[in-house]
């Protein structure tokens, strides 16, 4: 319960109602605000919002929403930029839950770690998805190589190094386990304390 408050928190708290919206500030050759420039852009914007998601399920405002809550618990999310895709505009983005990344998939040869591989500056030039979800019961473990310049892998580095992102409430899982079972414990004997029952006895019986 604390940590879906915390999620929720996050998403309220950095993206709002409305999501981060873009104010378009282009200048003419003068140097002045290009007004009307900049609201034909705003505007394809607002349009383009409405259709940025390749599920079609989701706008601009709501994959902010779900990008953030994703860093906040996995620590990490991938967003795959879609070329030429069916829409007024040929472009779309789409989620990537960070556990398509195969953990497992490790080649010291290959220069892939975690299933991302790397040139020799540890610059990321690949990513290696898996085509179904690990807890799928059809998942077989194959891969697909995706280019990094067709993913924007979001995560805060907390080491020089590191690939992979960390869920932001990692210090505090094993006190949030604690107090959860805590919890229960006291529930419980609350429970039993009020279940217990007693009797009056008389030495006549019923009368």
């Amino acid at each position: 319960g604390y940590a879906i408050k915390y999620i929720t928190a996050v998403k309220t708290n950095v993206i709002g109602k409305n999501g981060i919206a873009l104010q378009c500030m282009a200048k003419d050759d003068n140097g002045n605000y290009d007004k009307q420039a900049n609201d034909l852009i705003e505007e394809a914007w607002k349009k383009w919002s409405k259709v940025c998601d390749v599920t079609g399920t989701m706008t601009w405002a709501d994959m902010q929403a779900q990008i953030i809550g994703a860093v906040a618990q996995d620590g990490e999310v991938l967003v795959r930029m879609i070329k030429n895709y069916d829409n007024d505009f040929g472009f779309a983005l789409q989620l990537i839950e960070a556990d398509h990344l195969d953990l497992n998939l490790n080649d010291e040869h290959r220069r892939i770690v975690m299933g991302i591989e790397l040139d020799g500056y540890n610059r990321p030039i690949a990513y290696h998805i898996t085509k179904g979800h690990p807890s799928a019961v059809t998942y077989r473990g194959d891969h697909v190589r995706i280019p990094a310049n067709e993913i924007i892998h979001l995560f805060k580095p907390l080491r020089v190094g590191q690939v992979r992102g960390v869920p932001w409430m990692h210090a505090g899982l094993s006190a949030l386990n604690m107090l959860d079972k805590y919890q229960e414990a006291e529930l419980t004997a609350a429970r039993v304390a009020a279940g217990k029952m007693g009797f009056y006895k008389t030495p006549t019986g019923n009368e």
